[in-house]
């Protein structure tokens, strides 16, 4: 195959691996110049309806699941031998069973960044009625892209099954009471033969999940004693399984909710469980401590269920909200000593206090910060209008690119030269190309202005920095006369302790500090 032109139109470039089904290589679009996955069934396969119609299927499926974190499945063919073929993306990176094996169980914090994609996901896929089966870390990879270190992609829909009622392959191709899933990730009701729940993939999260925190699955041993565990047993806490993980209690909630053997009593949705894992917050040190008090709470589970979580620091929130507007090299003590120099500069000048200087710096340091609010609003819009792009862009080329692979694979060899065939490839190909350029435009336009926007954010807070320390000065020059003023002297003190954490801060971790 290697060196091979496709159907007229991928060029083989090399082997990748082989799995159940068939081979997958390396291949580069040849309207497009992109490299793909290619995935070939084998040939004694092609000749097996059942495995044909389940090829078919996964084609159908996962051209639904055009989604930043599932691989994107682009269109199929039939090679002339009878082979049939399918096209993906391309998702370069390890998996994180390799990963897992490698290194080790991951930092909570990594952990929890790369479940809330998962969830994510999840979420669409079900949405598009689509459910995976066998979520597993081997099916995760982790690839690199821009500014996004750990994005995750999820492979294999391949035993995605169709629940939407009414579709024409909606029925069950599998024998019945055949077991879809691997014993390590899989729910109690898959084990029961029930294979058309969606609440499955959160029981799978859920192990995942486990696994990644502690390093460990929630039952190991021989398949069939991890299939009872499945079953029978309550896991433990992941926090008590791996203690110098510093796992905290709500991330144990989480994970155990999503493991609970009735599916009734699990998370209801990949939804639920990302805006659960969106309340834990990290802190400056990079460790994850509840944004919440109290217990996590889970009401209603159906499919209008919310998420609600009880004890909400709104304090806490609002300065988490203040990091994002004003400064994204302040840490949360910066923030405070701020806050506390504009009060106090505020507080003077209602005091009596007329010091021309002190008005102006103070006038101009809120100006910066409005300006500093209209840019994030301004830069959370192109970030929007960039993934709306991108996801349009997604979806359409899918439906060309399928649309091309049913034309091709509807025609014998006969047909396929004739005119009307012919003309039509051209013309869906010809759509294809003005479509990537058309986005290609459209991303860089929008990349140009976040440039220049990120560049005045910038600038605005090197201002601020700067009237910080102006607005120091000033406060020191007036503070003796103005002691005497019982919430001057409060604010004086609380300076100073905000200085004093500082200051352990910056000298316990230098990175901390701007400046250093």
């Amino acid at each position: 195959m290697i060196g091979t032109i496709l159907d007229g139109r991928y060029r083989i470039l090399g082997r990748l691996g082989a799995g159940g089904m068939g081979e997958v290589y390396l291949g580069e679009h040849l309207v497009l110049g992109r490299q793909e996955a290619i995935k070939i069934l084998k040939a004694k396969l092609a000749k097996d309806e059942r495995h044909l119609a389940r090829f078919r299927r996964e084609a159908r499926a996962t051209n639904r699941l055009q989604h930043e974190n599932i691989v994107g499945f682009y269109d199929f063919g039939r090679l002339p031998d009878g082979r049939l073929y399918l096209t993906m993306e391309f998702a370069d990176g390890p998996n994180l069973e390799a990963i897992l094996r490698e290194e080790g169980r991951f930092e909570v914090s990594r952990a929890v960044a790369i479940l809330k994609q998962l969830a994510q996901a999840i979420d669409f896929a079900h949405s598009k009625d689509v459910i995976h089966r066998d979520l597993k870390p081997q099916n995760l990879v982790l690839v690199q892209a821009p500014g996004r270190p750990d994005m995750l992609k999820i492979l294999d829909f391949g035993v995605a099954k169709i629940t939407a009622p009414g579709y024409l392959e909606s029925y069950a191709i599998t024998k019945e009471g055949q077991v879809f899933g691997t014993p390590a990730y899989i729910s109690p009701e898959q084990i029961r033969g029930v294979t058309d729940d969606p609440r499955s993939d959160i029981y799978a999260l859920g192990c995942i999940a486990y696994e990644l925190v502690t390093g460990e699955t929630p039952f190991s041993g021989r398949p069939m004693a991890v299939l009872e565990a499945h079953m029978s047993d309550d896991p433990e806490a992941p926090s008590q399984r791996c203690l110098e993980a510093q796992i905290p209690r709500e991330l144990d909630q989480i994970i155990l909710r999503c493991l609970a053997k009735d599916p009734q009593e699990r998370l209801q949705s990949g939804q639920m469980v990302f805006d659960l894992l969106a309340a834990l917050r990290l802190d400056t040190a990079r460790s994850l401590v509840p944004r919440f008090s109290g217990e996590v709470t889970m009401s209603g589970f159906g499919g209008d269920a919310d998420a609600t979580i009880e004890g909400v620091h709104e304090e806490i929130a609002a300065l988490d909200d203040e990091v994002g507007t004003t400064d994204m090299y302040a840490s949360r003590v910066d923030l405070e000593l701020r806050k506390i120099l504009r009060q106090l500069a505020e507080s003077m000048c209602d005091l009596g206090c007329s010091d021309p200087a002190l008005l102006v710096v103070l006038a101009e340091a809120n100006q910066v910060e409005q300006d500093l609010a209209s840019i994030r609003a301004e830069l959370n819009e192109l970030a929007r209008s960039d993934s709306l792009v991108a996801q349009r862009a997604r979806e359409r080329q899918a439906s060309l690119r399928f649309a091309l692979g049913e034309l091709k694979f509807g025609v014998s060899d006969s047909d396929a030269q004739s005119r009307s065939v012919e003309q039509a490839v051209k013309s869906l190909n010809k759509r294809l190309a003005n479509l990537a350029e058309e986005t290609r435009v459209q991303h860089a336009t929008i990349t140009e202005k976040q440039i220049d926007k990120t560049a005045r954010r910038a600038s605005c807070f090197e201002e601020l920095h700067g009237f910080d320390e102006k607005l120091s000065h000033l406060i020191d020059r007036h503070a003796g006369r103005m002691r005497g003023h019982k919430h001057i002297a409060e604010l004086l003190e609380a300076r100073e302790r905000v200085r004093q954490r500082l200051h352990q801060q910056q000298t316990s971790d230098p990175a901390t500090n701007p400046l250093s």
